[in-house]
């Protein structure tokens, strides 16, 4: 019985863990975005797929637990599509960060 409890607050410890790590990324705005510098909007772009790769791999291995981490998630597509139209806007090619992930 012990076993059980303690690997169910090991369990539950993790999962606080993850979400507070995801929930700490600013979304910014697209007037935001659109005055970030060439090399912070190349940052932020990277930033924001590592974060996506990160958060589809924990996913993969438990699911959604939420319909707000659902959420999330969207939240962060939408980003990177924000991201990449300014990068287009601006002339800036986006780094290969797919490759690179993987």
């Amino acid at each position: 019985m012990k076993k059980y409890l303690l690997a169910f607050i090991l369990l539950a410890l993790l999962a606080t863990s993850a979400q507070a790590v995801m929930s700490d990324m600013k979304i910014l705005a697209k007037d935001e975005i659109a005055k970030l510098t060439n090399e912070k909007l190349i940052d932020v772009y990277i930033e924001t797929k590592v974060e996506i790769a990160a958060s589809k791999t924990f996913y993969c291995n438990s699911g959604f637990s939420t319909l707000k981490e659902y959420d999330k998630y969207k939240e962060l597509l939408t980003y990177v599509i924000y991201l990449q139209q300014e990068m287009q806007k601006k002339g800036v090619i986006p780094p290969p960060v797919d490759e690179w992930i993987r």
